[in-house]
């Protein structure tokens, strides 16, 4: 049992099935206090009995792994949202759009349609609005439409998860979008942006001269791909789904922290952070091109090629007055 349990934020009633209190046990230990509490006893058990509805509906949800319902169809949030009751909402109304589809790649370009028929891009506050507010004005950011469509996915058992580079560098802002879980492995699209088809978007091209590209799941994590992880998430580096990679090697001393930086709206803007292990390197997958290197007593410019790039700064190094920053594409 949850320590939340324990301490009464949250009481799972005895008539929950075995998966059911499995489900809500994860999210319990994956959801932070704070969020647990915001979402409330009522939402929390309605999200949890509207997932396995969706499950337990539709064919390309019933045999899903748990490895891929309860981190990307059971979250009752996709990013830094308010909690809102959204599940039924959705579901009930996209019930006759995705009635007679087979698989999640035609549920996700259905849903995709219908959530571009009622959210159109607008910048707002850095706030993120909850899927239902967005619905209500009919616009949002990318990150706002990200969150209204994933909800959207979810709410009728479709495995999605959201995207983000955090800069770009060959030009200002960044930008976020949805990855779908469909025919064995994750595919992209624009979110409230419909396309005939997954894997085209607006920014196929952009994307193929990011500099890194990181996907969200709930609760820690590890492996290869795993780029950092805390008590409630993991951030997995995507970049070679999208284009070819090098394998950036810093030298340094165990432990140091080192920032890697681009060029956007007119200042340095970091779009990794890497920690050196112990035996004193740092390693992260990124799109070659040309970075702002930065750590303790030091700040260079790093030129990323080729399959690996090992760099060794020198301490007391220091920026010259001018330099270019480059980044060719590489597309998969």
């Amino acid at each position: 049992m949850s320590l939340l349990a324990l301490f009464g934020l949250i009481s799972l009633p005895d008539t929950l099935s075995e998966r059911e209190k499995a489900a809500a046990d994860f999210l319990l230990q994956n959801l932070s206090p704070a969020l647990i509490e915001g979402i409330g006893q009522e939402l929390f058990l309605e999200n949890i009995e509207l997932a396995f509805e969706a499950k337990e509906e539709f064919p390309w949800a019933k045999d899903l792994p748990d490895s891929l319902f309860l981190r990307y169809v059971l979250p009752p949030i996709v990013s830094q949202e308010p909690p809102e009751s959204w599940r039924r909402v959705f579901l009930d109304s996209l019930r006759p759009i995705v009635s007679g589809l087979s698989s999640a790649e035609e549920v996700a370009i259905a849903v995709n349609r219908w959530c571009g028929e009622r959210v159109k891009y607008r910048p707002n506050q850095r706030r993120d609005q909850g899927p239902l507010e967005t619905w209500s004005s009919g616009w949002g950011r990318c990150e706002e439409m990200t969150i209204f469509y994933i909800s959207a996915l979810r709410a009728v058992g479709v495995p999605a998860r959201q995207a983000y580079t955090p800069w770009w560098p060959f030009t200002e802002s960044n930008h976020s979008w949805t990855e779908v879980y469909a025919g064995g492995r994750w595919k992209y699209a624009g979110s409230c942006e419909p396309a005939d088809s997954l894997c085209s978007a607006w920014f196929s091209e952009p994307v193929k001269r990011s500099s890194l590209v990181l996907s969200v799941a709930l609760g820690p994590s590890s492996g290869p791909d795993v780029y950092r992880f805390g008590a409630d998430y993991t951030l997995v580096n995507s970049t070679r789904s999208y284009r070819d990679v090098s394998v950036l090697l810093v030298e340094s001393r165990p432990g140091d922290s080192l920032a890697l930086s681009v060029f956007n709206y007119g200042a340095l803007r970091t779009v990794a952070v890497l920690v050196a292990d112990r035996k004193g390197v740092a390693s992260c997958e990124v799109g070659p091109g040309d970075y702002i290197l930065s750590g303790r007593g030091f700040s260079t410019v790093v030129r990323v090629r080729g399959d690996t790039t090992r760099v060794r700064p020198a301490r007391g190094t220091e920026l010259p007055e001018s330099f270019w920053l480059r980044y060719p594409e590489g597309g998969r």
